[in-house]
């Protein structure tokens, strides 16, 4: 489903969102050596994700002794990691403690940074392969062309490419890449008016699917609406579309390379190619919120 009610099309674009936990309790000491119960770790806001601690027990005397759990593992970010809980000391009858559960892993990667590069331009023709990428989103999304209350949205999350690339001699481009990720869409209150019309968080989510996104679900979050998008394309090069192109024509400009396609506005990558590898920089426009790199070498 790429369309629903209000939506008629629109440039997607695409933040880092990292975990904090809470501090695990402790078991309280006592002649039944019951287990005490650490707090779940609470989903993170952006930065670098926190580690949930469970609590150690302490001996117990003769009762029967509950296990401790471990900390709960971080929603975001670069996965909050949990440390395994340490369970009740032996005593008579205390059971043996329940480690924590791991980490998940975080939208946006390691507190949506990735490292610099420099374009420098070279010679981009011959077969690419992707060996790994950062690309990060932060900012705001156009919404104008939805026909919200409001024109822009938050916008945060990651992509990750996939794949491979091919520049031809006869400046023609075949893009057998995938780009899939996750992203957080800010909703705020006065967006929750569609042609006119009020709507719920739980009907607003499919009006961004024109962005591109395979689905987009959203809650409550105070007077406007917290939307999970998540994505995998084939085509487009790091940049989220309705309708990505896996084919088109290129020029190249000192150290930029522009890819043209029947469907899209030319998109615009800062290029370095040095002996067989090449680091490709998104650059859509300056109020663009996608960011990072694209890493290949020639096959």
């Amino acid at each position: 489903m790429r369309c629903h009610g209000w939506l008629w099309g629109a440039a997607g674009l695409s933040v880092a969102i990292s975990g904090c936990f809470t501090e695990g309790g402790g078991l309280d000491d006592g002649w039944h050596g019951e287990a005490g119960q650490p707090s779940a770790g609470s989903a993170g806001h952006p930065g670098a994700g926190g580690t949930g601690h469970a609590g150690a027990g302490s001996a117990g005397h003769p009762g029967a002794g509950t296990a401790g759990k471990g900390g709960t593992a971080g929603y975001s970010g670069s996965g909050g990691s949990a440390t395994a809980g340490q369970g009740a000391t032996a005593g008579q009858g205390a059971t043996a403690g329940q480690g924590a559960s791991a980490g998940t892993t975080g939208m946006a990667g390691a507190g949506g940074a990735c490292a610099s590069a420099a374009a420098c331009g070279g010679d981009i023709f011959g077969t690419w392969t992707v060996t790994s990428s950062c690309l990060v989103v932060k900012g705001e999304l156009d919404v104008l062309p939805l026909g919200l209350g409001c024109a822009t949205v938050g916008l945060r999350g990651s992509r990750v490419v996939a794949g491979s690339f091919t520049a031809n001699a006869d400046g023609t481009y075949v893009d057998q890449t995938t780009t899939s990720g996750e992203e957080l869409i800010e909703v705020p209150e006065a967006c929750l008016s569609v042609s006119g019309t009020l709507v719920t968080c739980n009907r607003i989510g499919p009006v961004f699917e024109s962005y591109g996104y395979d689905s987009v679900t959203c809650e409550t979050d105070g007077g406007g609406c917290r939307c999970n998008a998540v994505f995998e394309q084939t085509g487009g090069l790091g940049v989220l579309s309705w309708e990505p192109s896996t084919e088109g024509s290129y020029t190249t400009s000192d150290t930029v390379v522009t890819l043209h396609d029947s469907i899209h506005d030319p998109r615009n990558y800062g290029f370095c190619a040095a002996a067989d590898e090449l680091t490709l920089l998104p650059q859509q426009s300056p109020t663009d919120a996608l960011r990072g790199t694209i890493e290949l070498v020639r096959q």
